[in-house]
């Protein structure tokens, strides 16, 4: 990532067209959200299963915002659906804090996470 902070168009590629567990997603996340604020912590999903609960917020800098709209709608004037969104998002709040909710037995399972547009079958 460049010094200003703003994520680099091979980043959000990456971000677009990843595959991996979600932790390395998340990993993944942290290491380009600049400027922004994120965490995990263990928690409960549905139906009272164990889940990770993971929080970003951007503070308003736009770099973070950049990233969340590859995460929620891919790359591309036209909107697509980011899988890593369709599956884990819980809620998004005002001042940027979105919030996701992985279940434990997830959590370290390989699969594609990116655009649904650029998904394909392994």
């Amino acid at each position: 990532m460049p010094d200003n902070g703003y994520p680099t168009e091979q980043e959000l590629d990456k971000l677009a067209n990843f595959y991996g567990t979600p932790k390395d997603f998340v990993d993944y996340l942290d290491s380009i959200y600049q400027n922004g604020f994120g965490n995990v912590k263990d928690g409960t999903g549905i139906y009272g299963r164990p889940a990770k609960i993971v929080e970003t917020a951007t503070g308003g800098w736009s770099g973070c915002e950049e990233i969340d709209l590859v995460i929620h709608r891919g790359i591309g004037e036209e909107s697509g659906v980011g899988i890593f969104y369709m599956r884990y998002w819980e809620s998004t709040h005002r001042g940027g804090l979105t919030r996701y909710t992985v279940p434990d037995d997830q959590w370290e399972v390989e699969q594609y996470l990116g655009d649904v547009r650029n998904w394909r079958d392994s």
